[in-house]
């Protein structure tokens, strides 16, 4: 009896979540060409209810200051016309063996959540969050110095979840050459991980210190893993002071 209450009320809370969800989420948010449908709409509000009150909170009200627009092929956030262009019901079709089929808008979403939370200063650029990325990539090169993590970090590449590790593991290289990490990785190979989703070189190198587009990609990464247990785990393994101060931030960001 008990066990069948628990089920009810576990059923109503969902329920008032989604249509609170569905209530704050504004249609006029979304251009026709983007291809937001009921469909979508019904993905994205059962994304959002595996999420936490405070990132809900912060994704939706940052959702209703932008525009969701499709405007050419590629997918990005542009804070100075402060859009996100996106083919949403292409990206759920590519994306649909993903445990989030959205994602990639999720960590679009991540980036407008950055710049449009951080007041003057973007979240990711801030102190707490430098300074866990930081405690992260010292982290990362303990275990490049073990063959048997430098295996295991070669082995999640087969996994499509692990698309936001794998990517921050392809500025390792990057973070080297120049900017706060410079030289911190000439004992190791990190060339040897092998990333199948990564940023071009000519992405990391378009700034004096790569770590401020590794922070800001990590950081749209932390996002995206918000609905999806699997990429959580990652990004608990592999970042672990980042996705703390991450869940940290959108709790103090909170409006």
């Amino acid at each position: 009896m008990v066990k069948v209450m628990e089920y009810a009320l576990r059923q109503l809370c969902e329920k008032i979540t989604e249509k609170w969800i569905s209530e704050h989420i504004e249609d006029s948010t979304f251009h026709e060409a983007t291809g937001f449908d009921d469909g979508v709409r019904k993905q994205l509000v059962k994304q959002l209810e595996k999420t936490s009150d405070s990132y809900k909170k912060n994704f939706i009200d940052v959702l209703n200051e932008i525009e969701v627009v499709n405007r050419d092929l590629e997918q990005y956030y542009m804070h100075g016309l402060k859009i996100i262009n996106i083919d949403l019901k292409a990206v759920m079709g590519l994306c649909a063996h993903y445990e989030n089929p959205l994602h990639v808008f999720f960590h679009e979403m991540g980036h407008a959540i950055d710049y449009n939370r951080g007041g003057y200063e973007r979240l990711s650029l801030g102190d707490s969050f430098k300074k866990a990325f930081s405690e992260d990539i010292h982290l990362l090169i303990e275990r490049l110095n073990d063959e048997d993590e430098v295996f295991e970090m070669r082995r999640i590449r087969s996994d499509d979840e692990s698309r936001g590790i794998q990517d921050i593991f392809s500025s390792l290289p990057y973070l080297n050459e120049k900017g706060e990490f410079e030289g911190e990785f000439n004992n190791v190979d990190v060339y040897n991980l092998r990333p199948r989703y990564m940023h071009q070189p000519d992405y990391w190198r378009r700034l004096n210190d790569p770590a401020i587009d590794a922070r800001s990609e990590l950081f749209a990464h932390i996002s995206a893993a918000q609905a999806s247990k699997k990429q959580q785990e990652y990004m608990r393994e592999y970042f672990p002071n980042s996705f703390k101060t991450f869940t940290e931030l959108m709790e103090k960001s909170r409006v």
